[in-house]
């Protein structure tokens, strides 16, 4: 651990650790009735709904996008991850993959094996 520690004191270079759950599209630094109401309808759909939000929801995923042009302009990587309603476009795991981020699942229905496997495929 200690050499670790020393290699990253000699680096020129801040490293700073960053991931996207992307569950959550709407301002969560918003400020309002409306933004509330929306937070609350987005996380209920997610977890009442077995189809996928980016098909009902116009520009679900266009947060997504913003950040991978932010982290382009930086030459940052992340790791994303994705729940099956939330599931990325192949345009976007295209997108991901070629500024080398990680793709990740994230697990919320993982009370027994099965239902957790089938998601992992699914996604």
């Amino acid at each position: 651990m200690k050499e670790a520690l020393e290699i990253l004191e000699s680096l020129n270079e801040k490293i700073i650790i960053m991931r996207h759950d992307v569950d959550s599209i709407w301002n969560v630094y918003g400020e309002g009735k409306l933004t509330k109401i929306k937070k609350f309808i987005n996380h209920a759909y997610i977890q009442l709904s077995p189809l996928r939000t980016r098909y009902f929801i116009p520009n679900y995923l266009e947060n997504v996008w913003l950040s991978i042009d932010l982290e382009k302009e930086y030459n940052a990587r992340a790791s994303y991850f994705f729940r099956v309603p939330t599931a990325p476009t192949k345009e976007i795991v295209k997108e991901l993959l070629r500024n080398h981020h990680e793709i990740g699942y994230h697990s919320d229905r993982n009370f027994n094996f099965k239902a957790f496997y089938n998601d992992l495929k699914t996604l």
